[in-house]
């Protein structure tokens, strides 16, 4: 699984995970909401962007499960949410799968 990192990176990486494992595995992401991170991003740094990391506000459950109906067309057998997501994100993620 990849974790906590943003839903295009979830994109990116199942069909690599998929290509990557030789028998039928779990695989799949947890994406954040995060803004992405600077890459001189410091928590205790002085620069403007360093600091808490803020939510985007254009992944709510619905944008959110259209990334996640990527990652199940890719091969992705688990998906949810990490930092950012809520119950209502959840809700949505369960909605996508068929029922049992």
């Amino acid at each position: 699984l990849v974790n906590c990192c943003s839903p295009a990176s979830v994109t990116r990486a199942v069909p690599l995970l998929a290509a990557a494992t030789a028998t039928q595995r779990r695989i799949g992401g947890y994406a954040n909401t995060f803004h992405p991170i600077p890459a001189d991003w410091r928590l205790d740094g002085d620069k403007a962007t360093d600091g808490l990391i803020s939510l985007r506000d254009d992944l709510d459950p619905d944008a959110y499960a259209a990334h996640a109906i990527r990652w199940l067309a890719a091969g992705a057998t688990v998906i949810g949410g990490c930092c950012g997501t809520r119950p209502a994100h959840i809700r949505r993620l369960h909605s996508l799968l068929p029922a049992t």
